[in-house]
C-alpha cells in the first residue's frame, strides 16, 4: 500500500520531539510492514529514516518562523497532487480543510498562546499573534475535514485514540471534486455529515463547534471535526500500555475495508481480519444505546445521549442520530434508555468481596438490629451443629442494637456453654467470644495483650470482646471448600453487580481467594473486574515466582500488596495523636512498628509492587508517609502510586505530605451517612478532618472510592449521598467542610477509582476506546434531593458490553 504522510517538521533535530516523533516513528513502522510510505515536509530527511521524504521548498528563514511555516506550509501542499497513493495520512493537530473547493493544512489553535508567550523575540511573538487567529478562522470556516487512520497506529506506545474518517483519493485534486466518505457497513450515504461525525466521535472528543447537518451533496456547515486527530496523547500508567491488538495483514485489503480496520483501531479492538470485505463485520458495533442521559466522566465530552460498544470497549459516543447510523440491523443490539440515566460502571477501590460472599454461604448473619435476634439465630446454628464446634456470626455492628448497649459474653454463654462462639463485628477489626472459645484458646483476665492487640476487661473481667492481633489466639476454622469459596464469588458478584459496580479492589487476597477468583472467573460467573491486592501471606510466593502489581487482565488482576498498622475507625481502634471523646487514656492500636512498616515498604516497593498499608490515625499515616518518602528517596521509581487505605483522620501537614509523594488516599466513602453514630466518639472537630474528601480534592489528590465492605456499605448511590451531604441516618451533619459536590463525587466513584489501579486509560469513563462498562438509573441524581440519592433504582448494570444486572 502507498501511503502519503503531511507532516511541516520532521525529528531532524535532537530537541525535536512530541507530534513530529511521532509521525517519523509510525512512518517507519508502516515501512517495515512493507508498505511505501512518502513523507511531504518543509524539513530533511532524518538520518535513522526508512521512508523516502519530499522536501517541500521554503526560505529557511520562514521554516524558522512557525507562524510563517504554519501559513506558508498549506499553500505548498495545495499544490501537490497525491493520485498515485491509496492513502493520504494528515497528523495530529494538522487536518485538511476544504475551505471554497481548495484544500488547506491548519494547526490546533491552543498552542498559539503558548508559543506566543513563550517567544525569545518581540518580532516571534508579533508573528504569532498574527498568524495563529489566521489560521484558526480559516478552520471554522471549513467546509469539510478529513483524516485517515489504520490499525497499525494502536502499536505505538504512545498512541492513545485515533480518529477514522476517510477520504476517496482516486478522486481527490487540488480543486477539484468533493471528497467522498467511504460507505460503512449498516450506515447510508445519504447524511454524511451525522456519518462523518460520529466516525468521528469514535476516535475521539469532538471539538467546539464541531458537527454540522449534512446533505445529499455531501457538504457540511459548521466547523469542521477537530477530534483529537490522529493521535490523542493522554497521559498513560507508567509502563502499563495496553496490550496491542492482534496483527493484520494489510496487503492486499482495499481501501473501504482498511478504513473499516482503522474504525476498529479507534477502540483498540482486536481486529484479526482477512482480507476481502472483513471490515464491513469490523464496522457494525455488538450494542449501542441510545435515548440516554449520559454522564461520560470524560472532560473532553461531559455529555451524550448515546454510544456504541464493539467487543467490549466502546467505539462512538454522541448524538442518536450518529450513533444509529453506525447501527447494523442484523448484527448490532439497540438498546433504549428510556431517557434514564446512564453513567460509567462504579468502582470499589477498597473492599473484602470473596470473604463477605463466603460468610453468607457460610456463617450466621447477625446484622439484626438487636440482641435477642442475634441470640435467636445464634441458637438455631448451634443447635444444628455438633457440640465443641464453633458457631460464627458475622456482620455484627455494635452501635445499632435496640437494647442500645454492645453484646457481651454473657448474652452469647446464654446461648451455648457447649459450643464455642464468635460474633465478628461487620469493622472486622474486633469480636466478641463465648466462655467456652476463651477455654478453648486458654485466655483468663490475667492473661495479658499482645502488641498490637486488646482483651477488653470490666471490672478486671473479660466482657468478651477481643481486638486486633489478640484474636489471633483463637483457632477459628474457616471450613470451606473450593468450590463454595468459588460459590462466594459468585454470590457477591451478583449483589454488587445490583449496586451497579462494574470494578472491585479486593484488599487482601489470600491464596484460596486467588484460586476462588480464578475459578469463578473460568466458570463465567466474576462478573465484575478484580483488583486482587495481596494478602502480606500470599505475598511473598507470588514475588519470587517473579510477579508483581499489573499481571493479570481486564477482568482479573494482580494487584498491590497490603498491610494494615493500625486498628479500625467503625470500631473506634485506629491511633491517633489524641484521645478518644471520654476515654483520655485511649489513643487506639497500632498494630505495626515503624520498623515493620520500613522492611515490607522496601521489599515491595524495589521488586517493583505497588504498596498500600491500612493507616486510619494521624499517628498511623505520619509512620506509613516515613516509610514512602524514603523508599523514594534512596530507590527513586517513577509514578508507583503507593496507596493509604483509609487514609482516615489527616492534618494540613499530612495532606502536604501526600501531595508530594504522589500517594492515593482511600477514605470511606458510605462511612459519614451510615456509621454516624459513632464519631460521637471522637467528636465534631476530629470529623472536620476525617474522610477529608474535600481537602483531597482541594489539592488535586486523587482520592480514591472505598467502601471496605463488609466494614461499611457498598452501594455507590449511598457513597454519593453520604460525600455530598456527609449526613447520617438521623440527619446530624459530620464535618461539612469535607462536603463535595455531586459531580466531584461521580468523578471519585469513577476516573479515580480507576487511577488507583493504574487503569484510568482502560476505564472510568465512557469514552471510545474504554471497557464497555455503564449503568444506567432510574434517575439523575443532580435532579434527586441530595437526602435520596441513595434511593435511587439501579436499573442495568453491563459490563464489557455484558448485562450482568437488570432490575
Amino acid at each position: 500500500m502507498r501511503i502519503a504522510m503531511v507532516m511541516s517538521y520532521l525529528p531532524v533535530r535532537a530537541d525535536r520531539g512530541g507530534v513530529s516523533y511521532q509521525v517519523h516513528a509510525l512512518a517507519n513502522l508502516l515501512v517495515e510492514r512493507g508498505h511505501t510510505v512518502v513523507v511531504y515536509s518543509v524539513d530533511e530527511r532524518p538520518d535513522d529514516a526508512r521512508y523516502e521524504v519530499r522536501t517541500l521548498p521554503l526560505p529557511r528563514r520562514v521554516r524558522a518562523e512557525s507562524g510563517l511555516c504554519h501559513l506558508v506550509f498549506p499553500l505548498l501542499v495545495a499544490r501537490q497532487r497525491f493520485d498515485g497513493f491509496d492513502v493520504l495520512h494528515l497528523h495530529g493537530d494538522d487536518f485538511l480543510l476544504w475551505w471554497r473547493r481548495r484544500p488547506c493544512l491548519r494547526t490546533f489553535y491552543g498552542s498559539a498562546l503558548g508559543e506566543a508567550l513563550s517567544a525569545t523575540s518581540w518580532r516571534r511573538a508579533l508573528v504569532q499573534a498574527l498568524f495563529y487567529p489566521f489560521e484558526f478562522v480559516s478552520g471554522a470556516l471549513a467546509r469539510r475535514s478529513v483524516a485517515i487512520s489504520h490499525a497499525t497506529c494502536r502499536h505505538l506506545p504512545f498512541v492513545r485514540e485515533v480518529v477514522p474518517c476517510g477520504v476517496d483519493l482516486s478522486r481527490f485534486s487540488p480543486g477539484g471534486s468533493r471528497s467522498v466518505v467511504p460507505s460503512v457497513d449498516g450506515v447510508g450515504r445519504g447524511d454524511i455529515g451525522a456519518r462523518r461525525r460520529a466516525v468521528g466521535r469514535a476516535g475521539g472528543p469532538v471539538g467546539a463547534g464541531s458537527g454540522g447537518e449534512g446533505d445529499q451533496d455531501g457538504e457540511c456547515t459548521g466547523a469542521a471535526v477537530h477530534g483529537s486527530g490522529m493521535y490523542h496523547n493522554r497521559s498513560r500508567t507508567g509502563d502499563r500500555a495496553p496490550p496491542p491488538p492482534r496483527e493484520v495483514a494489510m496487503s492486499g485489503i482495499s481501501r473501504k475495508d482498511f478504513l473499516g480496520i482503522g474504525a476498529a483501531a479507534a477502540a483498540g479492538l482486536s481486529t484479526g481480519c482477512a482480507p476481502g470485505g472483513a471490515a464491513d463485520a469490523i464496522a457494525a458495533p455488538d450494542l449501542v444505546v441510545v435515548n440516554g442521559r449520559v454522564l461520560t466522566q470524560d472532560d473532553t465530552v461531559p455529555s451524550a445521549t448515546a454510544f456504541a460498544v464493539k467487543n467490549g470497549r466502546f467505539v462512538a459516543v454522541g448524538s442518536d442520530v450518529d450513533v444509529r447510523n453506525l447501527a447494523s440491523a442484523d448484527r448490532t443490539q439497540v438498546m433504549d434508555a428510556g431517557g434514564m440515566t446512564v453513567v460509567p460502571g462504579f468502582i470499589d477501590a477498597h473492599s473484602h468481596p470473596s470473604g463477605a460472599g463466603l460468610n453468607a454461604l457460610k456463617n450466621v448473619n447477625t446484622n439484626l438490629g438487636s440482641i435477642a435476634r442475634i441470640q435467636a439465630a445464634l441458637r438455631e446454628r448451634a443447635q444444628a451443629t455438633p457440640p465443641g464446634e464453633w458457631v460464627v456470626g458475622y456482620m455484627y455492628d455494635d452501635t445499632k442494637q435496640e437494647e442500645g448497649r454492645p453484646l457481651d459474653k454473657r448474652d452469647l454463654d446464654a446461648v451455648s456453654t457447649e459450643h464455642p462462639i464468635v460474633v465478628g463485628h461487620r469493622g472486622g477489626h474486633t469480636g466478641v467470644y463465648n466462655s467456652k472459645a476463651f477455654e478453648l484458646a486458654g485466655v483468663t483476665a490475667d492473661t495479658p495483650d499482645p502488641f498490637g492487640g486488646h482483651f477488653f476487661r470490666d471490672s478486671g473481667e473479660l466482657t468478651g470482646k477481643v481486638a486486633e492481633r489478640a484474636r489471633a489466639v483463637f483457632d477459628v476454622p474457616s471450613g470451606s471448600t473450593r468450590e463454595e469459596r468459588a460459590q462466594g464469588v459468585a454470590k457477591i458478584c451478583r449483589e454488587m453487580n445490583a449496586a451497579g459496580l462494574t470494578s472491585v479492589h479486593q484488599t487482601g487476597t489470600s491464596q484460596d481467594d486467588y484460586t476462588a477468583y480464578q475459578d469463578a472467573y473460568a466458570a463465567g460467573e466474576l462478573t465484575f473486574r478484580m483488583y486482587a491486592m495481596a494478602r502480606g501471606g500470599a505475598w511473598p510466593a507470588l514475588m519470587d515466582a517473579g510477579v508483581r502489581t499489573g499481571f493479570g487482565d481486564a477482568m482479573l488482576k494482580v494487584g498491590s500488596v497490603k498491610f494494615a498498622a493500625d486498628g479500625s475507625a467503625s470500631e473506634r481502634t485506629m491511633a491517633m495523636s489524641t484521645p478518644y471523646e471520654g476515654r483520655p487514656d485511649d489513643f487506639g492500636i497500632l498494630t505495626m512498628t515503624q520498623e515493620e512498616i520500613h522492611d515490607v515498604v522496601e521489599r515491595a516497593h524495589r521488586a517493583g509492587w505497588q504498596v498500600a498499608i491500612h493507616a486510619n490515625g494521624d499517628v498511623t499515616i505520619d509512620m506509613v508517609l516515613n516509610a514512602y518518602e524514603r523508599v523514594q528517596q534512596m530507590w527513586p521509581r517513577p509514578d508507583c502510586r503507593h496507596r493509604i487505605e483509609h487514609c482516615s483522620l489527616v492534618n494540613p501537614s499530612l495532606l502536604q505530605r501526600i501531595k508530594a509523594a504522589g500517594v492515593i488516599p482511600a477514605p470511606f466513602y458510605t462511612y459519614a451517612h451510615y456509621h454516624g453514630e459513632k464519631w460521637v466518639d471522637y467528636g465534631e472537630e476530629k470529623m472536620e478532618w476525617m474522610f477529608a474528601h474535600r481537602s483531597f480534592l482541594d489539592l488535586g489528590i486523587m482520592v480514591a472510592p472505598a467502601s471496605d465492605h463488609a466494614p461499611g456499605p457498598y452501594e455507590p448511590l449511598m457513597a454519593l449521598q453520604s460525600m455530598v451531604t456527609r449526613k447520617d441516618y438521623s440527619g446530624r451533619v459530620w464535618g461539612p467542610s469535607q462536603r463535595i459536590t455531586l459531580d466531584q463525587a461521580l468523578k471519585v466513584c469513577t476516573m479515580n477509582g480507576a487511577y488507583a489501579s493504574f487503569e484510568e486509560s482502560e476505564k472510568g469513563s465512557i469514552t471510545a476506546g474504554k471497557l464497555g462498562d455503564f449503568v444506567v438509573l432510574a434517575q439523575d441524581p443532580h435532579d434527586v434531593d441530595p437526602d435520596q440519592i441513595k434511593s435511587i433504582q439501579v436499573v442495568r448494570t453491563v459490563v464489557g458490553g455484558r448485562v450482568v444486572h437488570e432490575a
